[in-house]
């Protein structure tokens, strides 16, 4: 290698190693490294451990939920119980509306039929 190829890639070397002194700073050490994995560490866990109360407020939650619909559940067939209960009388209260309508209408055909005879004795006194 002649002496100006050999200068030449001294310079080069020079240049690179220049930038490589300016990017050095900007790394990391290995304690740099080992700060920032014992702090995700931390992170981490604090993240585990919101999760954990997460799950035991959504367990939480779940059993109120499952209490309450069991609740309205047992409430619910108590109103249906009494609606059954109801609806059975109001189904009395329509037999005997219908039975009452029945001897109206029984009395109302036995006026009829008195009537039609006051009219026939009405009739044949005229005719004497």
């Amino acid at each position: 290698m002649k002496q100006a190829e050999m200068e030449e890639a001294i310079r080069n070397h020079d240049r690179r190693l220049m930038s490589v002194e300016q990017i050095l700073p900007t790394l990391a050490t290995k304690d740099d490294l080992d700060a920032v994995k014992r702090h995700t560490g931390v992170l981490i866990e604090d993240v585990r451990d919101d999760i954990r109360k997460v799950a035991e407020g959504v367990a939480t939650l779940t059993m109120t939920l499952q209490q309450m619909a069991m609740h309205a559940e047992r409430r619910f067939e108590a109103v249906d119980r009494r609606f059954d209960t109801v609806d059975a009388q109001f189904e009395a209260v329509d037999r005997r509306f219908d039975m009452v309508d029945e001897r109206f209408e029984a009395v109302g055909r036995r006026f009829d039929t008195v009537d039609h005879r006051i009219d026939t004795l009405a009739e044949q006194i005229a005719q004497r």
